[in-house]
C-alpha cells in the first residue's frame, strides 16, 4: 500500500507563512487566491511578486512538490492568454527567468491532471457569480470545464467551494453571514466523478472540518488561509491518501 502526507491552504492574499508554520510532508496543495491585494489588478506587479517572492517561498517549505491552481483575485494568471491555460507549467515557463525554469517545485494545474507518487491530482480554477474577475464561468462554461474533472481522482483542487454543506457557507458574522457560495454546477460534476478529497477556498471562513460524502467516498474541506477579515486564523490542513 502506498501512502502520500499532503497539507492545504488557500486564500493567501500575499500572505506567506514562514516555514515552521507547516507541518511537512510530501505536497502542499494551494487553492487559489494566491497574489496580494493591492497588487492583484496589476499584471506587472503580480508577475513580480509571483517570480520574485512567492517561488522562492515555496522553495524554502518542508515539502518535495507544491501544487497550485489559481484563484479569482488572480488576474494575472489569467491575463497571460490563453494558450498557457491548458499547460499550467507554461506559465512558468513564461514568466521565470532562465536560470530557475526548472529548479523551482511547484506545479500549477489549470483544468489539467497531474501524477506524482502514483496519486492523481486534478486542479480547476473557475468560479460563478463573478464576471467581473478573474477565471468567471457561466454556467454553461461552469459545466463544460468541470466536466474534465477526472474520474476517481485523489485530489481534486479547487478554488470555488462546491455546494454541499457549508463548504461554501460564510459562517463567520458579518457581511454575507450564513450566505451560501457554493457551486452547484461543481456539487454535480463531483457527483459523477466521485474524487478521494476536494480542497477548496474562496469563502474564507466555509466550514474547515472534511464533509463526507458516499460513506466517506469523498471527503470534502475548505483549505482557506485568512478569516473574512483577511486576517492568518487557520491552520494547514494535512492528511494522507492511501491507495
Amino acid at each position: 500500500m502506498r501512502k502520500i502526507k499532503i497539507s492545504a491552504i488557500s486564500d493567501l492574499h500575499g500572505n506567506l507563512p514562514e516555514p515552521d508554520f507547516f507541518d511537512g510532508g510530501d505536497v502542499l496543495c494551494i487553492c487559489g487566491d494566491i497574489v496580494p491585494l493591492d497588487i492583484q489588478k496589476n499584471d506587472v506587479q503580480s508577475v513580480a511578486w509571483f517570480c520574485g517572492e512567492f517561488i522562492p517561498w515555496t522553495d524554502k517549505l518542508p515539502y518535495s512538490k507544491i501544487i497550485l491552481v489559481f484563484g479569482n483575485h488572480d488576474f494575472f494568471a489569467q491575463h497571460i492568454g490563453p494558450d498557457h491555460l491548458n499547460d499550467g507549467n507554461g506559465i512558468t515557463r513564461l514568466l521565470l527567468p532562465l536560470q530557475m525554469k526548472g529548479s523551482h517545485k511547484i506545479q500549477i494545474l489549470c483544468d489539467n491532471e497531474y501524477k506524482y507518487m502514483g496519486f492523481t491530482f486534478y486542479g480547476t480554477s473557475w468560479c460563478p457569480d463573478l464576471v467581473n474577475w478573474a477565471f468567471y464561468g457561466n454556467s454553461e462554461k461552469l459545466k463544460n470545464e468541470y466536466s474534465k474533472i477526472l474520474q476517481n481522482c485523489d485530489v481534486l483542487l479547487t478554488h470555488c467551494p462546491p455546494r454541499f454543506g457549508n463548504a461554501g457557507v460564510v459562517l463567520q458574522q458579518g457581511w454575507n453571514w450564513m450566505r451560501n457560495f457554493g457551486c452547484q454546477e461543481l456539487a454535480d460534476s463531483i457527483d459523477v466523478k466521485k474524487p478521494k478529497w476536494v480542497l477548496c477556498g474562496h469563502v474564507h471562513s466555509g466550514d474547515h472540518q472534511p464533509l463526507e460524502l458516499d460513506g466517506g467516498l469523498t471527503k470534502i474541506v475548505n483549505v482557506s488561509l485568512l478569516d473574512e477579515n483577511y486576517k492568518k486564523n487557520y491552520p494547514a490542513f494535512n492528511f494522507e491518501v492511501e491507495k
